[in-house]
């Protein structure tokens, strides 16, 4: 769970686990009882969260996440809550812990001679002054290319001497990924995925709240005989932000299907089905490079207009459609020949000759490698 300023109940929640790890800190001095326990933490149980998840029966740890959301508590047995003694004492006296983002009370962690290491959310899309990060709290910090390296520590001037190469972890799960329980779904898909939309910005030929937009792409479905996924950015969808006029226009369409409407375990089967990607300033663009997917990039409105982004999408292999004429041309393009419509100098330039189908492998070495 992401930490909502405007939201009390978030400060009552908060406050509560504040109570149960300060008394549960001081007990677990007194009486203590070592596991063979990894404990992972992270804003929402995707990505590199999720898949490192699946690791648990190649190591030998339980693997567990710690999260404040009551129905992964109640639907996994691997989720447990924050809110809790037992958890709490448990978590004060494993071996491990792996965070997504930065973790709750970590300077008091560290003192109990815990281990910490950040598998990371997502690469270094914004150059940002990290000289102070907590990300210099982790034992290590695992990043996905040397690429993203580069940018933390010339771009972003970061120094602490924690960062590892290992690769994204769901970058392996999306190469070992199995067409399973989505063979049934019928016809040629088009995955839109674009960073979140802010409502103001609607004049925005390419911004997905723009109905005019959608129309041109439910046009070019049609034409093209393929079907469009429409899915919005998180926060555009988990927090409401998207019009009731919006969503009954998706729905109403013939060739656009609302995310939501498809009946997929996760946000990775939606990459897997999908023939192709468009996409604005999102990463996501990093899973259909991965294993070899086209990507058409739109030129819309950057949703921060005064942060200077990196490498990631400031480069020479990267071309983006000015106007809907370009999207159409693209999508022509793509039609007449898909193989060679895949930007292989792109993923060149941002995995170099990092070894993709080594990712598991080092993930579980570097585990081995701390001995506790």
């Amino acid at each position: 769970m992401k930490f909502n300023r405007r939201n009390l109940v978030h400060y009552l929640i908060f406050l509560s686990y504040f109570s149960f790890f300060l008394l549960t800190y001081t007990f677990s001095f007194f009486y203590k009882k070592k596991n063979r326990l990894i404990y992972t933490m992270g804003h929402r149980l995707d990505g590199n969260l999720e898949s490192f998840l699946e690791l648990s029966s190649k190591l030998d740890y339980e693997i567990r996440y710690l999260t404040f959301d009551k129905d992964l508590i109640r639907n996994h047995d691997f989720c447990y809550s924050y809110i809790n003694f037992k958890n709490i004492y448990s978590l004060l006296n494993c071996k491990l812990i792996f965070a997504t983002h930065g973790i709750l009370m970590h300077k008091l962690i560290k003192l109990k001679k815990i281990k910490t290491i950040n598998i990371g959310h997502g690469v270094q899309t914004s150059i940002i002054d990290m000289q102070n990060s907590d990300l210099k709290l982790f034992d290590e910090v695992w990043i996905s290319s040397s690429l993203d390296k580069k940018i933390i520590t010339n771009d972003c001037n970061y120094k602490e001497n924690n960062l590892f190469i290992t690769g994204f972890l769901k970058y392996y799960s999306l190469l070992k990924k199995e067409l399973q329980n989505i063979q049934e779904l019928q016809g040629d898909f088009v995955l839109y995925a674009p960073t979140s939309s802010p409502k103001a910005e609607k004049e925005d030929i390419f911004n997905a709240f723009n109905i005019e937009f959608l129309t041109v792409l439910d046009k070019l479905g049609a034409k093209n005989n393929l079907k469009i996924i429409i899915k919005p950015h998180y926060n555009d969808y988990f927090y409401k932000n998207i019009d009731l006029d919006i969503l009954a226009f998706i729905k109403s369409s013939k060739n656009l299907i609302y995310f939501e409407d498809i009946n997929l375990e996760n946000s990775t089967d939606l990459i897997m089905i999908s023939e192709l990607l468009i996409t604005d300033w999102s990463s996501i663009y990093l899973d259909f490079l991965t294993i070899d997917k086209p990507i058409i990039f739109l030129d819309s409105f950057k949703r921060r207009k005064n942060i200077t982004l990196s490498r990631y999408f400031e480069n020479d292999f990267i071309e983006r459609c000015k106007n809907y004429s370009d999207l159409e041309i693209s999508f022509e393009k793509f039609k007449k020949n898909e193989k060679s419509f895949i930007n292989h100098k792109l993923k060149k330039y941002i995995f170099q000759d990092f070894d993709l189908e080594s990712i598991e492998a080092n993930y579980i070495q570097r585990i081995i490698n701390f001995n506790v």
